[in-house]
């Protein structure tokens, strides 16, 4: 797992500073990175998701 280190100031606004802190996980892909890691893929499984990833990218292009 990836130790990050998040400085939010907000004067006082702790509705604020988890606004951003929320947004800043969202762009580093930590939620997706740790709900994909939460139990064990099997490399097929892997490849299968990849390929339908793929699928859909090019069927909606």
């Amino acid at each position: 797992m990836r130790k990050i280190q998040v400085e939010v100031t907000v004067d006082g606004d702790i509705n604020k500073a988890l606004y951003i802190l929320r947004n800043k996980f969202n762009k580093e892909g930590l939620k997706n990175e740790i709900t994909k890691n939460r139990f064990y893929e099997k490399p097929s499984e892997a490849r299968r998701r990849k390929a339908l990833k793929l699928q859909r990218k090019f069927r909606n292009s």
